[in-house]
């Protein structure tokens, strides 16, 4: 620490600082562009350098709050008896102008409590020639910009010796009411803190005394962690020293300028305190020097915010009272126990959410573990970091104390062989009380614990260990949650494996069975036209209308109902009229439709029999290819649109294709586009999928599907089973989801139908990578029919499940746009497929 030279004043004190913020690299080997933001912050107090126009900056960052605050606090150390003045928010001049100081020798301490005005900072640095560095780290949140700090900070260590920072963390609680997301909350958070940095901290709404936050992280759905700042500047006087405390805790949280934290108090999160512990506590107490009653009826009390009321007494409690008037590192010890303190209950509350965070990985993967683990790293790590840097401050606080602040022998709180360069000090080396300090020792043979610089050295060092095994416990758990997904995944896979086993028998045997069932049952009139038909097996693929364009630019329109709903032939892909409209090719295009009958005969029915026709699609479809000229089999896209439960044909006939590439390349690349009318995709659990599949059913065909009790279990897992495979595969192909905003009757009984909305936003969308969802005005039945939409949205179209087969039917056209741009871009970009 340098010795003061002159006194400055804080017209001079300012100056200085604007004058280092014009520096600029081309002309000095010391720029200043990391004090631009401060010199500016500075300047619009104009008093500082104008006095007279000193009265129309008088309100400048003054707090228009009725509750008295002392902003400033000084204590003057005495070997006996301390003595204590308070500053307001506008008393700057009278603290400059003050001239009591502790007797030659004796410390200093000044609490500066929440934010302060430029004239203050001028102040207080002037009078006790505080390097500026200090004020601008503590305030860094005015330096956001790369041009500004240009990634200074944090500076070598050995830069500031004199300049220190303690975090203090508050917990806050508050009752879990479920349905939270928590990865959205934390990011939303993350934002929301830097605007408030920005747009609260970096503006003039901030004012005198008000509360900083540095750091707000959501734990869980009860926890939260507030991080505060305590800055320390240890300084030469004209007699002695003194210790500059500059406290982010300072008026009532709820009375300061508002962040992310706020909605949690809104909803009764209450702040835990920060609980320490002394031999002595029992035996005495601390006494409030200062008004402590606006702390105690604010909604969010800091533990933190206690500190400058009572830090005499605090001292005498802790046995602290005769060498703290001498010593720096005596006199900043209570605050240094205070943030290890509240380091402790972090520490172990997230040590109990890591622990429950990986119990929950053996009953199964949670959705947001992985995240939670990388979140829990990251808040970990950074307080790792500044375990680290309070720890070397108090290894550099100790050898200074050891030399004494003069230079010269003083007596040193830990013995010399206590400190060691590093983190911190050994572990088998304890300092030794003398008999006389153990005779006043109450309820302790020979030590103070947590107050004592050797003990609070190896508690510092414990807990960096102790975050970083946390860190490596947050590791641990993305491996296991990791390991535990892939052994499901396996399992997953098998039992697929053994699925398709069981249909590919199946198929083998229905096939040919249903394939002479048709050829004896066909319509012999249809051998002699010129209509290319296919032969069925479970279903059949018949042309619609045959091409008119019959270049390389054609484009095949596939067609599959679901059961029970309008047949294609109704749908506006089979009228002449609206195919006219359709851009490039698509006006020629040739439409197929693949019909079935219902799968779901018999005495047992299953899903997965509407598996089986995946197969019979898929293979129809080769076929109709490969009937086709052989130069454009290659070259001729194909557009695929579903209705209802036709897509989940069309899904597994994907699946099958993906599994069988080889076989069915060709196939799958000619795909230009598939859209999914009110297709469901995946409706939650087992059972609720099995359920809701069933309304849907239901609702098309008017019949109940009975599936014993026994069963209920796999048929939904057959159909979870098809979502998961088909996000699987991950298709990456224009596709566009469709969802009914109309009610569908869904009860075969009469006399009290049921109407609900089958397919909602979140049932029929796939997550493909290249997705769209959109809504349309009519009801399930009828969105193939999609100009029927009554006062539909680009975003969401009015129709309800029946409808939405229906789409040309929307009135005004209205819900169209998003509808008719997926059509054109599909045959847009066909022609280059």
């Amino acid at each position: 620490m340098e010795r003061r030279k002159s006194a400055l004043t804080p017209e001079n004190y300012t100056r200085a600082i604007i004058s280092l913020s014009r520096r600029y690299s081309s002309t000095s080997a010391f720029p200043g562009n990391n004090y631009v933001d401060i010199g500016d912050w500075l300047l619009q107090d104009r008093s500082l350098l104008n006095a007279t126009k000193a009265e129309e900056d008088a309100t400048l960052f003054a707090s228009k709050s009725d509750q008295p605050h002392d902003l400033v606090v000084v204590y003057n150390s005495g070997e006996r008896k301390w003595d204590v003045q308070q500053y307001s928010q506008e008393q700057h001049e009278a603290f400059f102008a003050a001239t009591s100081v502790p007797a030659a020798g004796l410390g200093q301490l000044v609490f500066i409590r929440g934010f302060i005005s430029p004239s203050w900072v001028s102040v207080i640095g002037s009078k006790y020639n505080i390097d500026p560095e200090f004020f601008r780290r503590h305030m860094d949140f005015l330096s956001a910009s790369i041009d500004r700090h240009a990634y200074s900070s944090p500076s070598l260590g050995s830069s500031s010796n004199n300049i220190f920072r303690l975090c203090v963390s508050t917990l806050f609680h508050r009752d879990d009411f479920g349905g939270q997301d928590l990865p959205s909350q934390r990011s939303d958070q993350s934002i929301e803190l830097g605007t408030y940095k920005i747009k609260q901290l970096g503006s003039d709404r901030v004012c005198c005394g008000d509360s900083l936050v540095r750091e707000y992280s959501t734990v869980c759905s009860c926890f939260s962690v507030m991080e505060q700042w305590i800055s320390l500047c240890i300084t030469k006087t004209d007699k002695g020293w003194a210790v500059i405390a500059w406290m982010d805790q300072g008026r009532p949280l709820e009375k300061s300028p508002p962040g992310p934290w706020t909605s949690h108090v809104e909803n009764k999160a209450t702040p835990l305190p920060i609980l320490h512990h002394h031999h002595k506590m029992a035996f005495r107490t601390t006494i409030n020097r200062l008004d402590p009653d606006a702390n105690a009826s604010a909604e969010v009390q800091q533990s933190t915010a206690i500190l400058p009321l009572q830090y005499d007494s605090l001292i005498a409690l802790v046995g602290l009272a005769r060498r703290a008037p001498q010593d720096p590192l005596s006199m900043c010890i209570p605050l240094y126990a205070h943030a290890a303190f509240s380091e402790v209950q972090f520490l172990n509350l997230m040590e109990s959410r890591i622990q429950i965070q990986i119990s929950s990985i053996a009953e199964g993967v949670p959705a947001d573990a992985l995240r939670t683990f990388l979140y829990f790293s990251k808040i970990l790590n950074r307080h790792a970091q500044q375990l680290k840097d309070s720890a070397r401050a108090l290894c550099k606080l100790a050898e200074r104390s050891s030399q004494g602040l003069n230079g010269g022998k003083a007596e040193s709180p830990m013995p010399k062989s206590a400190v060691r360069p590093g983190l911190g000090r050994g572990m088998g080396t304890r300092r030794h009380t003398s008999e006389t300090e153990t005779d006043r020792n109450v309820g302790s043979s020979n030590s103070d614990g947590a107050f004592e610089t050797n003990d609070l050295l190896e508690d510092y060092e414990q807990l960096h260990v102790r975050c970083i095994d946390l860190s490596k416990m947050c590791t641990q758990g993305i491996t296991l949650a990791m390991n535990k997904a892939t052994i499901d995944e396996s399992r997953k896979t098998i039992e697929q494996s053994k699925r398709l086993k069981k249909l590919t028998m199946l198929a083998s045997l229905f096939i040919p069975l249903s394939f002479s069932s048709s050829l004896f049952g066909m319509n012999i009139d249809l051998l002699g036209q010129s209509t290319t038909a296919v032969m069925a097996t479970a279903g059949r693929l018949h042309v619609l209308r045959d091409s008119v364009d019959t270049s390389e630019d054609g484009v095949d329109i596939v067609l599959v109902p679901g059961t029970g709903t309008i047949s294609p032939e109704n749908w506006p892909f089979a009228d002449p009229e609206w195919l006219a409209n359709l851009p490039g090719s698509g006006a020629g295009a040739r439409i197929l439709a693949y019909e079935y009958a219902s799968p779901f005969g018999g005495t047992k029915p299953s899903w997965e029999s509407i598996l089986i026709l995946g197969y019979d699609f898929l293979q129809h479809l080769s076929d109709v290819r490969s009937q086709s000229d052989p130069s454009l089999i290659t070259n001729k896209p194909i557009l695929i649109v579903c209705h209802s439960l036709g897509g989940i044909v069309v899904k597994q006939a994907l699946c099958v294709a993906n599994k069988q590439f080889p076989r069915y390349g060709s196939t799958v690349n000619a795909i230009a586009g598939v859209i999914f009318l009110s297709t469901p995709h995946r409706y939650g659990k087992k059972t609720t999928s099995l359920v809701r599949f069933r309304d849907v059913l239901e609702a098309t065909t008017g019949k109940i599907l009975k599936i014993s009790n026994a069963n209920i279990e796999q048929e939904g897992a057959i159909l979870l089973d098809l979502a998961d495979r088909f996000e699987g595969i991950a298709f990456r192909t224009p596709m566009l989801s469709v969802y009914e905003l109309r009610e569908s009757k869904n009860s075969s009984t009469t006399l009290r139908p049921k109407y609900q909305q089958l397919v909602n936003r979140e049932a029929c969308s796939t997550h493909a990578p290249m997705e769209t969802v959109i809504g349309l005005n009519l009801n399930h039945h009828e969105t193939c029919l999609f100009t029927k939409s009554v006062g539909g949205e680009i975003i969401g179209l009015n129709l309800n499940h029946h409808e939405t087969c229906l789409f040309t039917k929307s009135v005004g056209g209205e819900g169209l746009p998003e509808f008719n741009k997926f059509i054109y871009e599909t045959f847009h970009d066909a022609a280059h497929l």
